[in-house]
């Protein structure tokens, strides 16, 4: 039985995304999702990503494999909180903290998640951790340690 969404639940809905969306649980094609956004910002010379969940809107890739995770996995459980949404967006900010030789820059990556209801209250929360631009030739050989 599924109880009438209650629009302060949109708080923690926010919440759940902004940390998932830093979380190394959330992968593309295996990899961490926030490291190939990472490189992603980085070949577009983009210091914020702004990412439109809901609606759908068509995205150039990794964001919208990105969206698609992220929808993948708050659709299921959430869907009579989603009945309330009017809009999702997650921006991703990119802080260089420090150089270092062998991976590249080290980066801050915050992201904050921003759901607005029907009745146009938005709530946003952030998430932040620190990570290096995907780099596949790096992975695959700190994968055979061990």
């Amino acid at each position: 039985m599924i109880s009438n969404p209650r629009r302060r639940e949109l708080y923690s809905l926010a919440n759940g995304m902004a940390t998932f969306s830093v979380c190394r649980n959330n992968d593309i094609d295996g990899y961490w999702s926030l490291g190939i956004l990472t490189s992603y910002a980085e070949r577009v010379s983009a210091k914020e990503i702004k990412v439109l969940v809901c609606p759908n809107v068509e995205l150039p890739e990794p964001l919208s494999a990105y969206q698609h995770n992220l929808k993948a996995r708050f659709e299921r459980n959430s869907m009579h909180l989603l009945r309330l949404v009017d809009r999702i967006e997650a921006v991703f900010q990119f802080e260089n903290l420090e150089e270092v030789h062998v991976r590249g820059i080290w980066y801050r990556v915050s992201c904050i998640v921003s759901i607005t209801d029907d009745f146009g209250k938005t709530r946003s929360v952030s998430a932040s951790q620190n990570c290096f631009r995907h780099n596949p030739k790096y992975e695959r050989q700190s994968n055979r340690i061990g």
